[in-house]
């Protein structure tokens, strides 16, 4: 999903079958049974109909009368992608244990600002959410020690904006923007 400005709102995935018009700032997103809401910038929002479902249960039912399992019942939501291991590899999985992301890489990081750190040999790259490579496998893992943290940020996580990816061999810290470029650390 893209907006007026051609910028991604949603990237691709295969595992979406359906995204509704935004209506009042929001639009639907559906995977399998799994139903989510975004905003215009891709967060997560909350479904707008739902406390006018929950009034309309209320009026629909009499003081003595309880709503039906079938009212009651929210549909599935799915929030983010969880890593797992399968076989020796790692991959991505959805709330309902899904694979979404192939069981391909030596090793990964958590979903952070829709970004994922992974790892296939020596060298990290980072995906999306559709599983596409959008920062290409080019820090080497032989000059970053993946376990370590700066100012209490793990590598190869993206938090405001930015990654810190490890220590230059002339000590100075290696950071980068979502689109792979160098940045300052602090």
């Amino acid at each position: 999903m893209i907006n007026t400005a051609n910028s991604t709102v949603v990237s691709f995935s295969a595992a979406i079958d359906d995204i509704d018009n935004y209506r009042n700032g929001v639009a639907r997103v559906r995977k399998g049974r799994a139903t989510s809401w975004v905003d215009k910038n891709g967060n997560a929002a909350n479904d707008p109909n739902a406390q006018n479902d929950t009034q309309a249960v209320n009026k629909s039912t009499s003081s003595n009368e309880k709503p039906s399992a079938a009212s009651q019942s929210a549909p599935a939501r799915f929030t983010t992608l969880q890593s797992r291991q399968q076989d020796g590899k790692w991959g991505f999985v959805d709330d309902n244990n899904v694979t979404m992301i192939t069981y391909s890489f030596d090793e990964v990081r958590p979903f952070s600002e829709e970004y994922a750190g992974v790892r296939i040999g020596e060298e990290w790259g980072f995906v999306n959410l559709g599983g596409e490579l959008v920062i290409p496998f080019r820090f080497a893992n032989n000059g970053v020690n993946a376990n370590d943290s700066y100012q209490g940020k793990p590598s190869f996580v993206f938090i405001g904006g930015k990654a810190w990816i490890g220590n230059l061999k002339n000590g100075n810290k290696m950071c980068i923007d979502k689109e792979g470029a160098g940045v300052a650390c602090d």
